[in-house]
């Protein structure tokens, strides 16, 4: 057996042929001097080489020396550990600890506490706003929103309000954040405005447009049951089954009342409810009745009706096409006929005959640089023969000159048949001269006049079978350069004839 004198409790650990380890188990102790260096110790290594240096037939002497060289030995390690401790025990009592949650004096030589460092922790989050998970809230009972700060957020374990009766719907998984710091717990009303709800789950959620009328109605958009929009109507412009109108049409309406008999009675113009008759109106129909016959009256009273025995069909309107027989028209206005002759049987005093004229309307003059319009003018139709009339006055500045009168334009003639009759020649002042027209641009000059500057009449009448549609006027020119007057108010007239 070793025996150890220490001054601090040890632990030794042998395995039975030598000591492995000495380990102290209080505290530090005061520091030893050196020792003196001890003999050789047992040879290290297995418990058999130990066994082999002392045995129990070792002799007594030589037992008691390595036992008192084992006692140096084990000094010794005592003596090495001790003084490590120490070292570590000198350095720990350098420092001191620190219980300050907010890490202030930021020292190498101050050991913070597990709550310091947990304090501080907490106050770095809330300072940054960092999102900080605070449980769940049961929410059936709709209750209110709980004090926190900036960043705490609560997940929604039972399906309600949030923010007491008037708060906001809320689901299973829809969380809420607090957004200011130092919030107080409270109503939506109250604090509503500080914390933001998060939906998780928005089956059957609907979407609104980007923008819409106050105070009109919604309506769907699309198929889906998703998406609403503005639906362009005023919920005030709507009404209800109770509710008056005051003015407006009410289409395809059945009025009533709103009492005991509702409609039983109709509303009139004077805004006051009628009572219907047994018969509803005032006029009484026949027995029976030709379908699509008109209706006419029986009498002279007014309210009864009768098969009037003609068929609507019948009625000529004026858009139809209808023909009559047998029909006698008193002074009829026939605007704008086409297709009717003379020759109608029934319409032989009616021509659909065009007259067509042309009237001066003002004086004109020409010498004889050869014939020109006199501005009297009409078109006239192809294939269609005409009556001619012209009349009009005229003068010569000179009574050595006479006039040349003939017939120009676009139009071309299959025939021309015109007599032109002139007073006031030198030859016969009272009786006109007789000049006779056969062709278009057929010139036919008259006499000298009787007397200059004296006013005399000159007339045309014929025929004309029109070939080739177009212009047909009346042409003149002076018989000498002498100046000749057409004087205003002269008419040329084209009686359609044929």
């Amino acid at each position: 057996m070793v025996r150890i004198k220490a001054q601090v409790p040890l632990r030794i650990r042998s395995n039975g042929g030598g000591i492995t380890s000495v380990r102290a188990l209080m505290g530090r102790g005061a520091t030893g001097a050196t020792g003196p260096t001890g003999p050789t110790g047992p040879p290290g290594g297995s418990d058999a080489a130990f066994a082999g240096w002392i045995s129990d037939t070792t002799p007594s002497a030589t037992r008691t020396a390595a036992l008192a060289a084992a006692d140096v030995r084990v000094a010794a390690a005592i003596g090495v550990s001790v003084q490590a401790y120490d070292a570590e025990l000198d350095v720990l009592a350098t420092k001191t600890v620190d219980t300050d949650g907010t890490l202030a004096a930021n020292s190498d030589s101050r050991l913070a506490t597990q709550k310091a460092v947990k304090t501080y922790a907490d106050a770095l989050l809330d300072a940054n706003n960092a999102y900080q998970y605070k449980g769940v809230i049961d929410c059936s009972a709709n209750p209110n929103y709980p004090a926190a700060s900036a960043g705490h957020t609560y997940k929604v374990s039972v399906a309600g309000k949030i923010g007491g009766a008037s708060g906001v719907v809320v689901e299973v998984g829809d969380s809420a954040t607090c957004l200011v710091d130092a919030t107080a717990a409270g109503t939506q009303a109250a604090v509503g405005a500080n914390w933001i709800v998060l939906q998780t789950n928005i089956d059957g959620a609907v979407v609104g447009p980007a923008s819409a009328t106050s105070g009109r109605i919604a309506t769907f958009s699309g198929t889906t049951g998703k998406i609403i929009a503005d639906g362009g109507v005023a919920v005030s412009d709507l009404t209800n089954a109770t509710t008056a109108f005051s003015s407006g049409t009410v289409p395809q309406a059945r009025l009533g009342t709103g009492s005991a008999g509702a409609g039983t009675k109709f509303l009139a113009d004077d805004q006051t409810y009628k009572t219907l008759a047994t018969s509803p109106g005032d006029f009484s129909g026949p027995a029976s009745s030709v379908a699509d016959n008109l209706v006419g009256f029986s009498g002279t009273g007014g309210k009864t009706g009768k098969d009037s025995g003609v068929a609507a069909a019948a009625v000529v309107t004026l858009t139809g096409s209808q023909t009559l027989t047998n029909k006698t028209l008193t002074s009829p206005v026939v605007n704008s006929p086409t297709g009717i002759t003379a020759t109608n049987v029934g319409l032989g005093n009616v021509a659909n005959l065009s007259t067509l004229s042309s009237r001066l309307t003002g004086s004109i003059s020409r010498s004889n640089a050869g014939p020109a319009t006199t501005g009297m003018s009409v078109t006239l139709a192809s294939s269609t023969a005409y009556r001619i009339r012209v009349f009009g006055t005229y003068q010569s500045s000179s009574a050595t000159n006479g006039i040349v009168f003939q017939f120009g334009g676009t139009a071309t003639a299959t025939a021309i048949r015109a007599w032109l009759n002139v007073w006031g020649q030198a030859t016969s002042v009272s009786t006109p001269s007789l000049f006779e027209i056969t062709a278009m641009s057929s010139a036919q000059t008259t006499a000298n006049v009787f007397a200059a500057n004296t006013n005399y009449k000159f007339e045309i009448e014929g025929i004309i079978r029109v070939n080739a549609g177009g212009t047909f006027q009346l042409e003149y020119a002076g018989e000498t350069a002498s100046a000749v007057t057409i004087q205003a108010d002269a008419f040329l007239l084209c009686e359609e004839i044929a």
